[in-house]
């Protein structure tokens, strides 16, 4: 039981690595600290820490989300969302259950009940502020907290609240991007791009609808070309279908053009990205530093992995090497 136990929690682990750095990358406000696992396929839900330490088992029918700040949230047998604490015996954090939840970020989640507006709540299940409408206009949507703020969208456009619930910058925009280090990227309805800061001015504009632009890490927006989409997903070259041609950094300078025989598929996270190079029917990954000088050469076996994401964060690098996944 032993053995078959931590095989299976191995596997999970492993493959849950990559969801905490990912969800913490370049964002402080609330990082991963457990995560679902069943321990048999036939066994029900239970809970792990990132320290591996296994937090509770076989308690959930239907897969939890992960822990952040200590709640999680699941669907009940009626197919509405219920958060928990994170405990060896969790506990519901009030009597209500929801139609859509979101995870715990500045303190507080967004979430929907039966015939209500959105409204986000505190970690004590009460509620913190309710999002019913702008300028008589209903608000019909809402995202979790990204670098202090929250995207909102209404029927006139998209927006941002602050953890007030407060709106800060007016949902007029076509689109926007979730902030990342003080800026983001909006679209007005003229499809004219621009990056803003939190106060909504303007930083510069953004003239290639052809590109792709990608959070800000370490200063640096990666940028991909969606012609690029076209032109390899079908073939099945998908690493050359989003790889980055080139970063902007905040003034909104070119810099850092990757070189040709390099193929860079990930954003910069901790001054580090992820670079590859195919070799016959093989391709190889290794790491980049943001001034493109290589670290680790592209050694590493990508090809039977069946993903190409490879995740970076506090100095550990979660990567496959011929089918099998680890962390160096």
């Amino acid at each position: 039981i032993i053995q078959k136990t931590m095989k299976h929690l191995l596997r999970l682990v492993l493959a849950g690595i990559c969801l905490v750095l990912v969800g913490c990358s370049g964002h402080t406000a609330s990082e991963i600290t457990h995560l679902p696992f069943k321990a048999d396929e036939e066994d029900r839900w239970g809970m792990i820490g990132v320290d591996g330490k296994v937090l509770f088992e076989n308690e959930f029918e239907n897969e939890p989300s992960a822990v952040r700040n200590g709640i999680f949230f699941v669907k009940n047998l009626d197919g509405l969302y219920e958060y928990y604490t994170a405990e060896t015996k969790p506990k519901r954090i009030n009597n209500k259950a929801y139609l859509a939840a979101g995870a715990f970020i500045e303190d507080v989640a967004p979430v929907v009940e039966p015939e209500q507006p959105i409204s986000f709540i505190r970690r004590d299940g009460t509620t913190a502020f309710v999002l019913d409408k702008y300028k008589n206009e209903p608000i019909k949507g809402a995202w979790n907290f990204n670098d202090g703020m929250a995207i909102i969208h209404t029927a006139g456009g998209e927006g941002f609240i602050n953890p007030q619930g407060e709106i800060v910058i007016e949902p007029r925009y076509r689109q926007v991007q979730p902030f990342s280090e003080g800026a983001a990227v909006v679209w007005n309805e003229d499809n004219t791009g621009a990056v803003i800061d939190k106060t909504g001015k303007k930083l510069f504009d953004l003239k290639d609808q052809k590109i792709r632009y990608l959070d800000y890490h370490n200063d640096l927006m990666a940028c991909v070309d969606v012609q690029n989409f076209g032109k390899y997903a079908t073939s099945g070259e998908f690493l050359k279908a989003v790889a980055i041609d080139y970063f902007l950094d905040k003034q909104g300078k070119k810099v850092m053009s990757i070189p040709s025989n390099i193929i860079v598929s990930g954003g910069v996270v901790h001054n580090h990205m992820v670079c590859y190079q195919s070799s016959e029917d093989k391709t190889f990954a290794g790491i980049m530093d943001k001034k493109g000088q290589m670290i680790i050469r592209p050694k590493y076996d990508v090809s039977q992995s069946g993903s190409a994401e490879v995740c970076i964060e506090k100095g550990f690098i979660c990567m496959a090497d011929k089918g099998k996944w680890g962390l160096i």
